[in-house]
């Protein structure tokens, strides 16, 4: 609920945002707070078919960048991390538990956008992504075949948002979708966000 609210404020400043000219170049950094939800299919080894499950939390993030404004359209590149509060346990196959942990993750990206009304930026991003991830796997009948790792796992994200000048500061909102590889863990991750940030240019 408190997301939502965050959500509808963050449209209902973009909205009443000014209609004067915003100047979008040069460096920035901002904070972000949302939502993130993973699709995680694990790969666990017993003759079934993959685990499959669902989570969702709260995330924070800080990310930099420097944006080129070009007129009407701006072009930049960003690096940031993001810190998912991920992390649960579920009965997998008969009493066997799986659990799955999202730790930190880092983007480095490019991203490219129009100017709407003056103040207000619509963008799209892409960019390369790197997650830490932890997995626990007990066999309540075999612990021999219990497992217990942490890998950094790569991946390719890709999203849009739109993003308004207030002088100096701005605010944005935007989403964002991130798939990793397997890595040595075993298992694939999907991961979706919604964004809202609060920023300033140097």
């Amino acid at each position: 609920m408190k997301f939502h609210l965050a959500i509808t404020g963050a449209a209902s400043l973009l909205a009443v945002a000014p209609a004067a000219a915003a100047d979008f170049s040069g460096l920035r950094a901002e904070v972000t707070a949302g939502r993130a939800s993973d699709a995680v299919k694990a790969d666990l080894n017993n003759g079934a078919s993959p685990f499959s499950r669902k989570q969702d939390d709260v995330s924070f993030g800080v990310e930099a960048g420097y944006d080129l404004d070009l007129g009407s359209a701006v072009v930049g590149g960003y690096a940031g991390v993001d810190f998912p509060n991920v992390d649960s346990c579920d009965a997998a196959f008969g009493s066997d538990e799986f659990c799955y942990t999202a730790k930190r993750n880092y983007n480095l990206g490019a991203r490219a956008g129009f100017k709407v009304g003056g103040p207000i930026l619509v963008y799209g991003k892409a960019g390369y992504s790197s997650g830490r991830f932890k997995a626990v796997y007990e066999n309540v009948t075999d612990p021999t075949r219990d497992f217990d790792g942490t890998d950094n796992q790569r991946g390719l994200h890709f999203g849009a948002g739109a993003e308004v000048a207030i002088a100096s500061f701005y605010a944005k909102a935007e989403y964002l979708r991130t798939n990793y590889d397997e890595g040595d863990l075993g298992h694939d991750v999907a991961r979706n966000q919604i964004k809202v940030g609060a920023g300033i240019r140097f």
